[in-house]
């Protein structure tokens, strides 16, 4: 009997459901300008990933999956920017200039120096950076041709 009573005892003395702390509530939902202004800084992020990668596959594989996330949030942001100015047309939403900054400082690193060399060296490397380019990941609304 000790032990049924033991199993009881514990059963009584565990909080019920209604007595856990109340989960946290998720962060309002950001506005349009700090989701586009995250986009910008996670494509610094993930081109700076690319020039500090260890190897030539690495770098290859991180621009194609960026090349890949960034397309599908630019396009997710183009459709809420557009949802929500509908009498808009030909948007021109450009990047900061403190983001251009940052992102020419980041071209003048050693390691974006040696990275163009690695792309010289490898075509496989070369064809994931120039389709990351040629996406112009860096603008939200790209002109329709050429630049």
């Amino acid at each position: 009997m000790s032990y049924l009573s033991l199993v009881l005892s514990l059963l009584l003395a565990s909080p019920a459901p209604a007595q856990t702390a109340p989960k946290p509530r998720a962060a309002q939902a950001a506005t349009s300008s700090e989701r586009v202004a995250q986009y910008h800084r996670d494509y610094l992020e993930r081109l700076r990933a690319a020039y500090f990668a260890p190897g030539d596959p690495r770098a290859t594989a991180l621009l194609s999956t960026a090349t890949e996330e960034l397309s599908a949030r630019r396009k997710a942001l183009r459709a809420e920017l557009t949802a929500a100015l509908p009498g808009k047309t030909g948007l021109t939403i450009k990047p900061t200039d403190s983001w251009r900054q940052e992102l020419a400082a980041l071209n003048k690193t050693p390691q974006a120096v040696k990275f163009f060399d690695r792309c010289r060296r490898n075509p496989a490397l070369e064809t994931a950076y120039q389709r990351f380019l040629d996406a112009r990941l860096d603008e939200l609304f790209p002109e329709a041709a050429g630049r």
